[in-house]
């Protein structure tokens, strides 16, 4: 019970007391004027009053009737206003839920807002992120790349393009260990051209290195992809053939010997024929290390040199 409601019970109960005193005040009149006698008689008996008398009880009940009227109208408009007051109370009531409302709706909002200003950032930072990582992969392949060319630039001849002596020197090796494991076989050609160095005394070094390079494409053109070519110093190259025997190995590198010597070779206006000779060796199971390989290979070399050149020793 609020404020209000309390204020109107403490109005009709001032009134209600108000209507009990005017009833004792006219109570009292109508002893003093009757003498006491009319309260004791049977309410339902003839009583003849003086008129005076009359007069003054006529107006004793006129005041009542009065007063009784201002009481229910009193009554009415407490009642009035109790019912004003509960329309009231519905309306904040009706109002403070609307507020609320509006406070859950705003809020609710204002969230919806917070939330889409945070995935705009997100979508904004996944830009970001997806450039960043775009250029990260750029500069990663940039990078494999340079890696690529470094490395095959490290294992390269940088004259004539074919695998460089270091190159060589890890693949015999790798080969050598499949033998010992797996008992794969291979095979060593080493070619060393004949008085190479007369063609670089008669027609200068750079004559001499387009012939090296004109050389080893041919050699490249004859070999197998899964063989192994390489310079291996100078105007030798060496030619691993893997799974080959030595006998498959020797008719290999007579192929190419046979071709070279019928190829004649053009700069510059000079006409240059060269021959070539080769020492070929199979790798043995009495083998200890590469280099077993390698040696019997050059000593072949060494043989078909000493017998004339331009010819193919097995050992």
């Amino acid at each position: 019970m609020d404020w209000l409601e309390i204020a109107l019970v403490i109005l009709f109960v001032l009134g209600m007391g108000i209507v009990i005193a005017l009833w004792v005040w006219i109570w009292k009149r109508l002893n003093q004027a009757v003498g006491g006698s009319v309260v004791n008689q049977n309410l339902t008996s003839t009583v003849s009053f003086p008129e005076n008398i009359r007069a003054e009880v006529s107006e004793l009940e006129r005041t009542k009737m009065t007063i009784h009227g201002l009481l229910k109208n009193l009554e009415s408009q407490v009642q009035s206003m109790l019912l004003e007051t509960g329309k009231y109370e519905n309306n904040l009531d009706e109002h403070s839920a609307q507020l609320k409302r509006s406070q859950t709706l705003a809020t609710l909002q204002q969230i919806e807002q917070v939330l889409l200003d945070e995935v705009e950032k997100m979508k904004m930072s996944t830009i970001v992120y997806k450039k960043e990582l775009d250029e990260a992969q750029v500069k990663i392949k940039e990078q494999e790349q340079v890696l690529e060319k470094l490395s095959k630039d490290a294992s390269t001849d940088f004259l004539t393009q074919v695998y460089n002596r270091g190159a060589f020197d890890r693949k015999i090796v790798e080969e050598f260990a499949r033998y010992k494991r797996y008992g794969h076989i291979f095979s060593l050609v080493l070619f060393d051209l004949d008085h190479f160095k007369d063609v670089n005394d008669t027609y200068g070094h750079l004559v001499g290195d387009r012939v090296l390079r004109a050389i080893a494409l041919l050699i490249s053109e004859e070999k197998r992809v899964a063989d192994f070519l390489a310079r291996y110093g100078g105007e030798e190259f060496a030619l691993i053939l893997p799974g080959i025997n030595i006998e498959t190995a020797k008719n290999v590198a007579e192929k190419f010997r046979k071709k070279l010597e019928g190829t004649t070779f053009k700069f510059e206006g000079y006409s240059i024929n060269l021959t070539v000779s080769a020492g070929i060796a199979e790798v043995l199971p009495t083998d200890q290390l590469p280099s077993d390989v390698i040696k019997r290979s050059d000593e072949a070399l060494y043989e078909a040199k000493s017998k004339g050149r331009n010819q193919v020793v097995a050992k």
